[in-house]
């Protein structure tokens, strides 16, 4: 636990604080600048999601159903991903090297693991429900996830369905119910 002693939320603000400082100068990696008429609205023009490096040099965050990647130290933005899905809850393993995350690339919510670098993205769930990623193992060997995969449609915990806690492979292969609650919040 020592290596997370840092606080998360000066972090997180931070973040925040870059990525949006950096978007607003239009990196010249970034996509062509919407004209007027096809501008997304104002309220889909922010940042999502931020996902800061374990060693705080590297953040990932969503934009527009994309993932970017920004230096923590401030410069332009690269965008990891360009996909008509929409690619969500990004999360870094352990070394900095990979990023996992839910893209809806094949109608519901899968998990994908690509290089921190760019390149191209693994599809590793295969099940009709949405699955979310929560972090990785220690060891970045695993991607552990939340999923309903055996809720009844109308199983609900408040407002929100009550999700397993999964883990599957980084490289592949077949998932693994590890809870059956919730654990959004699971890290390593």
């Amino acid at each position: 636990m020592s290596q997370l002693s840092f606080s998360v939320m000066p972090r997180l603000k931070a973040a925040l604080a870059l990525a949006a400082a950096v978007l607003a100068a239009a990196p010249a990696t970034a996509a062509p600048t919407p004209s007027p008429a096809t501008a997304a609205p104002p309220a889909q023009r922010f940042l999502r999601q931020p996902s800061i490096s374990l060693d705080g040099s590297q953040i990932v965050f969503t934009y527009r159903g994309d993932l970017w990647k920004v230096g923590s130290q401030g410069g332009g933005a690269r965008q990891l991903t360009s996909h008509p899905a929409y690619d969500t809850a990004p999360i870094f393993s352990p070394d900095g090297k990979q990023v996992a995350f839910a893209s809806d690339r094949h109608g519901q919510l899968d998990i994908f693991v690509m290089d921190a670098a760019g390149g191209e993205a693994r599809r590793l769930t295969f099940n009709s429900a949405d699955d979310l990623p929560s972090s990785f193992s220690a060891d970045g060997k695993q991607i552990y996830f939340t999923s309903g995969r055996l809720d009844a449609p109308d199983a609900y915990l408040t407002r929100m369905r009550a999700n397993e806690t999964y883990a599957v492979d980084a490289a592949g292969g077949r998932a693994e119910m590890l809870l059956t609650t919730p654990a959004d919040s699971l890290r390593p």
